[in-house]
């Protein structure tokens, strides 16, 4: 995908998601995995966020949150690619 090309030639990402229910759970916080959100969970908003590695093997996107360093893996996250492909939107990148 034209997302996993950017970040490979080192061009990171800043895009928007729905945030769901799970997304401001404890353990989200603690470990930085979010995963798909349930079906039964509720929207709650959005978020912006950027982008900057991903994980092939584990299909998973490296993600820079803006809550601070306590929050998720020392301020980061991963989500599924799936979350990326069905659950955001604006994709922007600045290549020069």
């Amino acid at each position: 995908s034209e997302m996993l090309i950017c970040l490979a030639q080192g061009y990171p990402f800043v895009f928007g998601f729905t945030v769901y229910e799970s997304f401001e759970a404890k353990k989200v916080s603690r470990t930085g995995i979010v995963n798909m959100p349930k079906r039964t969970e509720r929207a709650i908003g959005g978020h912006a966020v950027l982008a900057v590695g991903y994980d092939q093997n584990e299909k998973r996107i490296l993600v820079r949150n803006s809550w601070g360093n306590k929050w998720g893996q020392n301020g980061y996250f991963t989500m599924p690619f799936k979350y990326l492909e069905t659950l955001a939107a604006d994709f922007w990148t600045i290549r020069k």
